[in-house]
């Protein structure tokens, strides 16, 4: 199996719309704001592979986690 993979990521106003390849849904993107910080779910599951994540002051990390 292989995981989700990011495929594109734009910024759309006060968002930025991520689009990732593979994996199985439900999907679940996740946010932080620096590379030791903890995951936090960034809007509600879904099985879609595009989402809408607002953008933070600052540095972050966004991440796709997909159904096993």
């Amino acid at each position: 199996m292989i995981p989700p993979r990011i495929t594109t990521i734009v910024r759309s106003g006060p968002d930025v719309v991520i689009n990732w390849a593979y994996g199985n849904p439900p999907f679940q993107v996740q946010f932080k704001n620096n590379i030791t910080g903890t995951w936090s779910n960034s809007g509600s599951p879904t099985t879609a592979r595009t989402a809408h994540v607002p953008i933070q002051p600052g540095a972050g990390f966004i991440r796709v986690m997909g159904s096993p």
